[in-house]
This record gives C-alpha cells, structure tokens and sequence, in this order.
C-alpha cells in the first residue's frame, strides 16, 4: 500500500491520473540516473538562465526519444 501526498487540488486530480504521474516522474529519474552512469557524467553546472532552460530542454528532449523508442 501506497500514500501519496501531494499540494494540488484534489478536484483537479483523480488518485489514478496522481498516481501514473508519479509512477511517470520515478521513470524519468531512473532513465536519468542510469544514463548518467553510463556515459559517466558529472553534474554540469550553468550560470545564465537561459543555458539552464537550453539544458533542461536538451534532457528532456532525449528522455522523451528514449521513453518513445523503449515502447516500440
């Protein structure tokens, strides 16, 4: 058995659609941490806003490919 406990609006939300985000957000940090162990990675660390979006927007880019590619 399993609590979540979250801040968003119980309207808003259903238990099953809070509970396939989480399940989607723990996916998303596994893919992240397997591949920065594979490619040996170590944390980057940006000082303009925009280069920290560009490299939020590049992650999530290849983990979108690897989740589509994983599924076919």
């Amino acid at each position: 058995m399993y609590a979540l406990r979250t801040n968003l609006d119980a309207s808003s939300w259903s238990a099953e659609d809070l509970w396939e985000t989480y399940v989607r957000l723990t996916d998303a940090e596994a893919a992240f941490r397997t591949k920065k162990h594979d490619l040996a990675l170590r944390p980057i660390w940006h000082q303009k806003a925009d280069r920290v979006r560009a490299h939020i927007l590049v992650c999530f880019l290849v983990y979108a490919e690897i989740s589509q590619i994983d599924r076919t």
